[in-house]
């Protein structure tokens, strides 16, 4: 610029900051009243200097301009400029003043016009008409013809999508809280150029302001909280000419039902009542800490009781770690004692049959929580599979029968294989509790197991009401039931399942016959298809099994153990109607124990008169003579009142619990059993046994009610004292009067006596002898010879030489050591 006072010039370069060129490339020029000029730059847009000040201003397309390449600038009668660019003409309406916003109209291929332009092919006639030279020829027309589309769109909101579903956009739609994702499309319903058509949308309620989006004819809201809502969009046409008045949609999303008025007000009370709670909390503890402020001899006896509340809580908190072992213990214990009315009973059986039933499902779970962690794995070992498998399917049998099920049990000969006992009997019992559990009254239910080359084949069938209401491909899903009123919680399937897939085996499901369900599991067998870190290196128990299907094959497999070894294990007698189960025991403990079978409860109570067992494991339900009735006469029989008796039931009954507990059974097992909890009750009861042996030798006098453990026992006992009262001094006084005066056999009052003292009976009386033989002498002048004469020994050497052998003392030694 040239400065006529100062006759030089000005020039003007980009710099970087507002008031300078936007750019230093310029197009055109273009001088207008008011001493502005108008600048078009290639690439920065319009600039407008005010020459007066020195300022420039910038519009660039931030401000509406189609493009920031300005090729032209020409004005028209109405003081409007036109630019060319690199996309069609603009029209540019200046405000008020130049730092007011322009209004800006650009024109497009849309109407007509080329998309590009040329530099400097611009010029205007004394008509008016405005000409524009670009790529594919020139333009010309008459600003003053150009006249605005004034017609105003009809804008409508055309569809309504929920979760990307189609929705029907009735009036006061209500939709559920889950269906809160919305897209709405809308039309300004003019099709003349519908690129240009324009759109504005405002959802009452969350939107804050409008949302402009240009020709974008659609609108997404995802997740939108409960409430009630309205859409409002507006159009315009493609002449930028808005309709003010815009197309409404109402709807309402419904809040869930835990968040509802009435749900609040349930909050809302539950709270109040929560700090009503507090408060009167609070209130109490200031009660008392007044009251132990005011009474000075009240304080200690409070501190006490604090501290020992503190304590309770503090154990019972410790305690409840493992709350079901507490709960189980004390009824058990209870239970134990059969001398509980039928009522009473009644209710600690109930919470014994929940308390096991919880512990149950815990197990399940726990079990499939180490599943998921790989925590489980396999433990197999060699044995008898088929007799495990027969004796766990039979224990079903009762089970079936309150039914009036048709239960079909047939088990191979598996006898040498690797199997993992505790998973296998987690996946029959399941299999078989979940047949028998659909199966309605009077069904059938069908169990087979066999060998295929190197797998078991396990094939539970059984019928089944209303199929249709099943969904077989969900059954070994976990928690899946067929309805809300479906027993249990849908575990037991699933544990089969994954336990089957940790033995690397096959399960399937499938349905037969319109109301047969199949269940089928095959298992591998062989050690090679198990990894070594699964196989337990433990001595095989049962190495050969062959021979345990009948009773000669048990006597030979008995007789390969020495009798001196058989002589010093404990004679356990098993009385049990299925075979399965009495081979399945004589497998497993033939080495522990010398077994005896009975076949049902009369030839058990033969039995036990015969041999006079340490242990007697029996069934409740058997012919001819039941577990009940057997336990009855063996514990009110002089001979036999001291054996232990364990009783295995399948049911669930608690009159049979009531009956075995008043009969005086010493424990119960339900039916299938876990060999190792039977075999731990078995090892206590046998320790308590010799506990009673312990307690014998420290006493003197033989103490019946220290000893006893039925009232049967205690009258036993009291009588051998009195006949030892009466005899012991008679030097005649041996085994064979001790058995006739006690109306026993010789071998059944050497078993009896062994059971009580561990001695027989020939040793059981010298014993007696010996403890009175010390008696005498610490609490009398007697002599030696007196006292040997006077606790029925012939000879006075014989005496000392016995004395000697039990107390390692002559006894004048004895009597040495005692008075130091």
């Amino acid at each position: 610029m040239f400065d006529t006072e100062q006759e030089s010039f000005i020039s003007f370069k980009e710099n970087n900051d507002t008031n300078s060129l936007s750019n230093n490339n310029i197009k055109s020029l273009y001088y207008s009243p008011g001493n502005i000029l108008w600048i078009g730059t290639n690439g920065g847009g319009l600039n407008a200097l005010d020459l007066n000040s020195e300022k420039f201003f910038h519009f660039t397309v931030e401000d509406g301009l189609a493009n920031n390449v300005i090729y032209a600038i020409m004005p028209d009668s109405n003081g409007n400029l036109w630019l060319s660019s690199n996309k069609g003409i603009t029209r540019f309406t200046k405000g008020s003043n130049l730092e007011a916003s322009p209004v800006i109209v650009n024109y497009t291929n849309y109407d007509g016009l080329a998309t590009e332009f040329n530099t400097g092919a611009y010029y205007k006639d004394l008509e008016g008409n405005l000409y524009f030279g670009g790529l594919d020829g020139f333009y010309w027309f008459k600003p003053d013809e150009i006249k605005a589309n004034s017609i105003l769109p009809k804008t409508s909101i055309t569809s309504l999508e929920v979760l990307n579903e189609p929705s029907p956009m009735k009036k006061g739609l209500i939709l559920g809280h889950t269906q809160n994702t919305l897209s709405f499309t809308f039309s300004s319903m003019q099709y003349a150029l519908p690129e240009k058509n324009h759109y504005q949308y405002k959802l009452v309620n969350y939107d804050e302001d409008w949302v402009y989006v240009g020709n974008n004819n659609f609108a997404r809201y995802s997740y939108l909280p409960p409430g009630d809502y309205e859409l409002l969009v507006k159009s315009s046409n493609y002449d930028g000419i808005w309709n003010e008045t815009p197309a409404r949609f109402a709807f309402k999303i419904a809040f869930p039902w835990y968040w509802n008025p009435v749900t609040k007000l349930i909050y809302i009370i539950l709270f109040l009542w929560a700090m009503y709670g507090v408060y009167s909390y609070f209130k109490w503890r200031w009660r008392m800490k007044l009251d132990l402020e005011l009474k000075d001899e009240e304080a200690s006896r409070l501190q006490k009781l604090n501290d020992f509340k503190s304590k309770l809580y503090t154990d019972i908190s410790h305690e409840f770690r493992t709350p079901l072992t507490l709960i189980s213990g004390p009824v058990d214990a209870k239970l134990s004692e059969g001398s509980l009315s039928d009522r009473d009973f009644e209710s600690f059986t109930m919470i014994k049959r929940n308390t096991n039933r919880l512990l149950t499902l815990v197990d399940q779970l726990l079990n499939m929580a180490k599943l998921e962690k790989g925590k489980l794995s396999l433990k197999v070992k060699e044995g008898n599979l088929g007799l495990f498998i027969g004796a766990i399917s039979s224990s079903f049998k009762l089970r079936a029968a309150q039914k009036n099920i048709d239960y079909q049990i047939k088990v191979d000969k598996l006898q040498i294989c690797m199997y993992d006992e505790d998973a296998m009997e987690k996946i029959l019992t399941n299999l078989i509790t979940n047949a028998l559990k659909y199966c309605p009254e009077e069904g059938l239910c069908k169990f087979n197991a066999r060998r295929e080359n190197s797998t078991v084949v396990i094939s539970v069938k059984n019928t089944i009401e209303n199929l249709s209401e099943i969904e077989v491909d969900r059954l070994f899903t976990r928690f899946y039931q067929k309805d809300e009123y479906a027993e249990g919680i849908g575990v037991g399937l699933s544990l089969v399942k994954e336990l089957v897939n940790l033995y690397r085996g096959e399960v399937s499901v499938r349905i037969e016959d319109h109301n047969m369900i199949h269940f089928r599991v095959i298992l591998p067998l062989e050690r090679e298809l198990f990894e070594s870190v699964e196989i337990l290196n433990t001595p095989e128990v049962n190495e050969k099994l062959t021979g345990l299907t009948d009773k000669v094959a048990l006597n030979k497999t008995s007789s390969a153990v020495s009798k001196k070894t058989k002589e010093k294990l404990p004679l356990v007698l098993i009385v049990e109607d299925h075979k399965e189960i009495r081979d399945f025991l004589k497998s497993a403990w033939d080495k522990k124990y010398e077994l005896y079978e009975a076949e049902n409860g009369k030839s058990g109570v033969e039995k036990a008169l015969e041999i006079i067992p340490d242990l007697i494991i029996t069934d409740v339900r058997m012919p001819i003579l039941d577990g009940i009735e057997l336990c009855n006469t063996l514990k009110t029989d002089e001979r036999t009142c001291h054996i232990p008796i364990i009783l295995l039931t399948a049911g669930q009954g608690e009159e049979n619990e009531l009956k075995g507990l008043q009969s005086g059974a010493d424990d119960f097992i339900t039916k299938p059993f876990k060999l190792k909890i039977l075999e731990k009750r078995v090892e206590n009861l046998i320790e308590t046994r010799k506990a009673l042996l312990s307690r014998y030798s420290q006493e003197i006098i033989l103490k019946a009610k220290d000893i006893a453990i039925t009232p049967t026992d205690e009258i036993f006992l009291n009588k051998v004292q009195r006949l030892l009262d009466e005899q012991l001094s008679n030097p005649d006084f041996n085994a064979a009067s001790f058995s006739r005066n006690v109306g026993m056999s010789r071998m059944q009052l050497h078993r009896k006596l062994l059971a009580y003292t561990g001695l027989s009976t020939t040793a059981f009386i010298r014993s007696q002898r010996l403890k009175q033989a010390i008696h005498i002498l610490q609490t009398s002048d007697a002599s030696i010879n007196e006292v040997a004469y006077s606790v029925g020994f012939n000879t006075p050497s014989y005496f000392i030489k016995c004395f000697k052998e039990t107390f390692a003392k002559t006894p004048s030694e004895y009597l040495q050591t005692t008075s130091k």
